[in-house]
């Protein structure tokens, strides 16, 4: 291997697969180092010298472990790249979460790209079962590709200890984002092309088999600016498998401004459609500036009058005025019994696009939205920028047209004073 950023790829493997090897060892998961190179030795290509490299530093590994060997040595080339030789270097902590700490980092094996790490809590690092069931449904999510699902790449292990490694995202988060406005709360128009954003996420996520169960404004980023605003969901930390019959915990998880009335009650009942109740809560804090039981104090209180059978309050009681239909769509997302809401993203999704589809055909005599600026896509609103453009393109022309028309006049009433002049 001449090349020496291969040469550098390959340690940088081989460290990072010795790593996993000693935070195995004394966990349930803990096998030897011939069961570990068998199981990795594809992992560092086909190469027989690649794969006697990683063999050689994993008996002298396990030789260390069983106290019968001394200490491994760095070569030549490792201590060269010791600073560089974690695959994440964690620049600055950038948040903190239910799961553990977020930190904003950098992967040396893309060009200093910046990635989010976001680390496991020291007590769900003890269970070995939670661990793997976590690591397997996170790495469903690996590599969707869906403009409004941040990227999540993999679980790493970074100095021993387990992070979800993820996409960064330049902006803000959605509640940030919202209550950084003058009237503290956004235009249905973009509350509206928003919803349609995260559920076609949702409908990303829900078609891998997975329940996000966190949806919540701040777990929505914002990126972009002016007409090319993108909402992205973010933080897979409480993600549940749909096939999973257990969850990460048997208690209630979520937020209890926004978590559906199931999360509370019978976690193991949790699908897609407590997503959907989230995403309703969202929107309406998206109109209204607040959460629907704002009102009300206590975490505890809270979750009972999201368990209660009263519906959530309506915008028109918040005294915001919109369609009859949106609040029905509202009503409908916030169901307190899982069968009387939106069965998927997708049915939600067509939904507001007939409605919209009434108003543009005057079906529907009361305004969705304002007929010049319906988002139709559901992602950003380039066809309303597009539709624009073209507006200003022919009023140009025309008013280019009339100038011409004008000049014409002036010229050819010039044309005929002169022939009067020289008559005279």
């Amino acid at each position: 291997m001449n090349n020496p950023k291969d040469e550098y790829d390959l340690l940088v493997k081989i460290d990072v697969l010795v790593a996993k090897f000693y935070d195995l060892w004394n966990t349930p998961g803990q096998v030897s180092a011939r069961k570990f190179y068998s199981l990795h030795k594809r992992d560092v290509g086909d190469s027989a010298e690649n794969r006697m490299a990683l063999q050689k530093k994993l008996r002298c590994a396990e030789q260390e472990l069983l106290g019968t060997g001394k200490p491994m040595k760095k070569s030549k080339t490792t201590k060269k790249f010791t600073a560089q030789i974690e695959r994440y270097t964690k620049i600055s902590q950038i948040g903190s979460g239910g799961m553990g700490n977020i930190w904003l980092a950098l992967d040396n094996t893309k060009q200093g790209e910046r990635v989010v790490l976001k680390f496991m809590q020291e007590s769900l690092e003890n269970d070995q079962e939670a661990v793997e069931r976590f690591e397997r449904e996170i790495r469903q999510l690996a590599y969707l590709d869906d403009l409004h699902v941040v990227q999540i790449f993999n679980v790493a292990h970074v100095k021993g200890k387990r992070a979800i490694v993820m996409q960064y995202v330049k902006g803000k988060d959605l509640q940030e984002y919202v209550e950084s406005t003058a009237a503290g709360r956004i235009e249905l128009e973009e509350a509206v092309g928003f919803l349609l954003q995260i559920a076609t996420g949702l409908q990303a996520v829900a078609e891998r088999g997975i329940t996000h169960r966190d949806i919540k404004p701040k777990n929505i980023m914002i990126t972009g600016h002016g007409s090319q605003k993108i909402a992205k969901i973010i933080d897979f930390g409480l993600a549940k498998s749909h096939n999973d019959a257990t969850s990460l915990t048997q208690q209630g998880l979520g937020s209890a401004d926004y978590a559906a009335p199931e999360q509370w009650q019978t976690p193991s009942d949790v699908n897609i459609q407590a997503d959907i109740y989230g995403l309703g809560c969202t929107f309406y804090f998206m109109i209204v500036g607040k959460s629907p039981y704002h009102k009300i104090e206590g975490i505890q209180a809270k979750i009972a009058a999201h368990c209660s059978n009263q519906p959530i309050p309506s915008f028109r009681d918040s005294g915001v005025a919109v369609n009859e239909n949106i609040e029905n769509m509202l009503q409908k997302m916030c169901a307190k019994e899982q069968n009387k809401r939106y069965e998927t993203p997708q049915t939600l999704i067509q939904d507001i696009k007939r409605m919209q589809e009434e108003q543009e055909s005057g079906a529907d005599a009361t305004p969705l939205l304002p007929a010049s600026k319906i988002n139709r896509g559901g992602a950003c609103p380039i066809e309303t920028m597009l539709t624009e453009k073209k507006s200003l393109f022919i009023r140009t022309k025309t008013l280019l047209f009339l100038l011409r028309f004008h000049r014409m006049l002036f010229l050819t009433s010039g044309e005929k004073l002169s022939e009067q002049h020289m008559e005279h």
